[in-house]
């Protein structure tokens, strides 16, 4: 059954870093045992949204490096698997792609969909809205972080998406990858949800937190009913 995201009390949230995590020891209520607490492991996600009201201004890049968005196969230069393994059918299912280059290394790059994506941290698909684009996948060489590449990419993704007349756009970030929610904060978007995936003894649940906004919703499809 589609889980629509809307605010509400109750319980919310890329690409690709360790999913799993285990609840710290300071987490432990009182009385649960410590077999029982091994066998609980918690990932959250935030997600996080922007309006795309008006174009994104690109940032600086640093020097030797160019930037290029490519929406086919043959806008790259050279075969796509090299950088990336999905690159090429991703291309042909009309993705998008910001990517950052030096000389001919790639050095990051990040993805744009406007059609379902698994995300894998919690076992769910994103739906974007037909308004909506959203990003992911996004990765930089470890050499070239700190440079702010990712948030140079996603404000060319915005702009490439604006002019296209998407309204909106939506990325997750792992609640403890800090480095990224700020490069993703410093490329304007705003938290929206949160959203938690909890394993506990072979069952798992998804909670939600976020405001309560009617214009803030997203549709995450449980695996099993795609």
């Amino acid at each position: 059954i589609p889980h629509s995201l809307r605010p509400s009390g109750a319980a919310r949230g890329a690409s690709r870093w360790r999913a799993d995590e285990a609840v710290g020891a300071g987490s432990v209520p009182a009385g649960l045992s410590r077999k029982r607490h091994d066998m609980i492991r918690v990932v959250t996600l935030r997600l996080y949204e922007r309006r795309l009201d008006a174009p994104a201004v690109p940032g600086p890049l640093p020097p030797g490096v160019e930037l290029a968005v490519w929406d086919s196969p043959t806008a790259t230069d050279g075969p796509a698997g090299r950088w990336h393994p999905e690159a090429e059918q991703r291309l042909l299912e009309g993705q998008v792609c910001a990517v950052a280059r030096h000389g001919t290394d790639v050095v990051a790059y990040c993805w744009l969909a406007s059609t379902p994506v698994r995300v894998a941290e919690i076992g769910h698909v994103v739906v974007p809205g037909l308004e909506d684009v959203y990003l992911y996948d996004a990765f930089t060489v470890p050499a070239w972080r700190g440079r702010g590449l990712f948030s140079t990419l996603l404000r060319h993704l915005l702009a490439f998406a604006h002019a296209r007349g998407r309204k909106r756009a939506l990325i997750f970030a792992l609640a403890r990858n800090r480095a990224s929610r700020r490069a993703i904060e410093r490329a304007g978007f705003e938290i929206s949800h949160s959203v938690s995936r909890v394993e506990l003894c072979g069952r798992e649940r998804l909670w939600f937190r976020g405001p309560r906004s009617r214009f803030c919703r997203v549709t995450l499809v449980g695996e099993g009913h795609r």
